[in-house]
């Protein structure tokens, strides 16, 4: 999560607006659902990653090729064991 000046972002007329109901401290604006939808769980690519796992990719191969940490990769394949 970035943080940003206000000023900076918006427009005066919306600044304004969020003004009137919560002045001062920190606020969180959640992102776009399609934006976030990104992110979310996606089937397909686990099973993929599931397939590749038992296949003897590692962690390493598989987080570079999907973008995920080891840790995600162990989370969906649930094994964190490389192969011998």
């Amino acid at each position: 999560m970035a943080y940003a000046n206000g000023r900076k972002v918006l427009p005066r007329s919306v600044l304004r607006a969020v003004q009137r109901y919560f002045q001062g401290g920190l606020l969180w604006i959640p992102a776009l659902a399609r934006r976030r939808s990104k992110t979310r769980n996606d089937p397909i690519r686990n099973r993929l990653i599931r397939l590749d796992r038992r296949a003897g990719v590692t962690l390493a191969k598989l987080g570079r090729k999907y973008g995920l940490s080891k840790a995600r990769i162990c989370q969906i394949t649930l094994s964190c064991e490389e192969p011998s």
